[in-house]
């Protein structure tokens, strides 16, 4: 419910268009083309060491005076062999707990998606070490209740767009997320502007989607969202839509690849009062934790704001910085914006 809330205050400007794109901020390729690349590149040229295929498992913290606490050894894994690295009190140590995506495991048109369990090892480890820095079970404790199945589509065919576009009656890639109520699974599927990767070729169109329920059976298909392979997922949205006759062609040019991920709604499991740390720990003399799993005033999880938002908390506080975080939009104190949601509601 504490999330809950904070959404209907944090969207409520954007629900008298909530069915668009409109309410978000697009870049112009997918996120990874238009804001990692370029940032890892830009990093890369400020002198960060990036360091690839390795696992943070542990810190070590020392004590200092007042009870203030530092991180004096990071240990890794890196090639099957546990490494480590030496801090003291004039290094800074920025953290990312939890995981969203741990333990995601991709499946094939002819082959389901298995189910994955992995642990947060780092963040288990660290939540040993005080109660101040958060309970990790409480968020990745349930998987059946934190997985779901997600799945992208690529065809090189324009007509099962086309015939989407007929319904929708908006040029595909301009509206929201479209749900399906009536599916066993709650089937949603959104499709992106295009080009959506920087190298996409012409005649390629892709989509992506998911099922918040993938232990129930399909309405057309008589199997597990969990236990169906890529084209049995895309049988069964074909039927949601109505276009179940012209679905065999269809998947002469389209692929349907599945994906289980069985953390990806865990940041919103049941929570109390100390289950996530302060971005700064009262106890903390040089380190600060990051992401989805920390704790941010009136913010929402599951988007890039609130990891924005925490790594400019940590920054700027713990590097004493005279700077103030990204302020989070108030809509529901406008009496238009209060006039707007109620004409919606209510239209």
């Amino acid at each position: 419910m504490i999330e809950f809330k904070r959404y209907l205050l944090r969207v409520s400007q954007d629900l008298p268009v909530i069915d668009t794109t409109k309410t978000i901020r697009i870049t112009p390729y997918n996120q990874y083309d238009s804001i990692i690349s370029p940032t890892v590149s830009w990093l890369k040229k400020q002198g960060v060491n990036f360091k690839n295929n390795c696992e943070i498992e542990n810190v070590r913290f020392g004590k200092i005076q007042n009870g203030k606490k530092i991180i004096n050894r990071i240990y890794f894994k890196s090639a099957g062999r546990i490494k480590e690295i030496q801090c003291d009190k004039n290094d800074y140590v920025f953290l990312t707990i939890g995981s969203m995506t741990t333990g995601s495991s991709i499946g094939s048109m002819d082959n389901p998606a298995k189910l994955k369990e992995e642990s947060w090892t780092l963040w288990e480890n660290i939540a040993k070490k005080s109660s101040n820095f958060g309970k990790p079970s409480v968020f990745n404790g349930n998987i059946e209740k934190s997985k779901w199945i997600s799945f992208t589509i690529t065809t090189h065919d324009r007509s099962f767009l086309n015939m989407i576009q007929q319904i929708t009656k908006q040029k595909t890639g301009t509206e929201g997320p479209m749900s399906f109520p009536d599916s066993n699974w709650l089937i949603t599927l959104g499709i992106p502007y295009r080009p959506y990767f920087l190298d996409q070729p012409k005649d390629t169109y892709v989509c992506w989607g998911y099922g918040l329920f993938p232990d129930k059976k399909g309405n057309f298909i008589n199997k597990k969202m969990s236990e169906c392979n890529g084209k049995e997922l895309f049988l069964e949205l074909c039927y949601h839509f109505g276009f179940q006759n012209k679905a065999q062609k269809i998947l002469k040019s389209t692929t349907c690849i599945p994906c289980m991920m069985p953390y990806i709604t865990s940041q919103f499991m049941p929570r109390k009062d100390g289950d996530r740390p302060q971005v700064v720990p009262t106890e903390s003399e040089n380190f600060a934790f990051l992401g989805q799993f920390c704790e941010m005033p009136e913010d929402i999880v599951f988007t890039i704001e609130y990891s924005v938002r925490s790594a400019q908390t940590a920054v700027y506080k713990l590097l004493q910085l005279d700077k103030d975080v990204c302020p989070i939009y108030k809509g529901y104190f406008s009496p238009k914006i209060i006039y707007d949601v109620v004409k919606t509601i209510f239209r």
